[in-house]
């Protein structure tokens, strides 16, 4: 009996080392190392292993498949469907989502600043330089605010932050009715997006908050003028 407690709380301590190490490094897609490896990773036996990935496998962190264990993508639908159910059934309001993307992102953008590597900034301007073309529909420029709003939350190194994020901007969008003058709000965007990355590249914390703070408020203005 002692050997079985002691197995199971060993398959406990390494799921929650697996738990960790997926939603801080790894994101939707990404493979697992094999269970050779991860054994040798946190000096158990493969028995252990197996035991630790199935009970990721239950909370739906994981999927096994014949070549391979991903993580799974339901970890972003873990978050969108919550936050949808609340808009659709008038539980929240449109204005508290756009409220609660405000409180993230500025409070976000300090670390991001601080923590931003040169290929984080390099991926926001080639973000930025498509933003720029001005042919693009209007569901392409939306796609790209969100890529690049994601790529200022991943420079914090915070996955959770991250998808959280992306997962309030998703549902904003599918609950919003759109500008008609699609050129003036990218046009808008690209300027603010780009005073922004600006102070990712100067390290300037104080210039990113407050680019920020304008940039949600012109957004929130522009619905309310819908």
């Amino acid at each position: 009996m002692e050997t079985k407690n002691k197995k199971e709380t060993l398959s406990d301590t390494v799921s929650k080392k697996l738990e960790d190490m997926i939603t801080t490094q790894m994101k939707a897609g990404d493979r697992l190392p094999t269970e050779m490896v991860l054994a040798e990773m946190y000096s158990v036996g493969r028995s252990t292993i197996r035991e630790s990935l199935k009970a990721l496998s239950s909370k739906g962190l994981i999927v096994r498949k014949k070549d391979g264990t991903f993580v799974s993508d339901r970890v972003k639908d873990c978050l969108i469907a919550p936050l949808d159910l609340l808009i659709t059934m008038d539980i929240g309001q449109i204005n508290d989502l756009i409220e609660l993307r405000e409180m993230l992102e500025v409070s976000m953008i300090a670390t991001a600043v601080e923590r931003a590597t040169d290929e984080d900034i390099k991926n926001m301007e080639r973000i930025l330089w498509k933003m720029q073309n001005p042919d693009l529909q209007p569901d392409e420029s939306r796609e790209l605010d969100i890529q690049l709003h994601c790529a200022f939350a991943e420079a914090t190194g915070n996955t959770i932050i991250k998808e959280l994020i992306k997962a309030v901007q998703l549902v904003t969008v599918k609950n919003l009715d759109y500008m008609s003058n699609v050129t003036l709000k990218r046009d808008n965007a690209v300027s603010s997006h780009s005073q922004i990355i600006e102070a990712f590249k100067n390290r300037d914390k104080e210039k990113a908050i407050e680019t920020m703070r304008v940039h949600l408020s012109i957004f929130r203005n522009q619905e309310k003028e819908q």
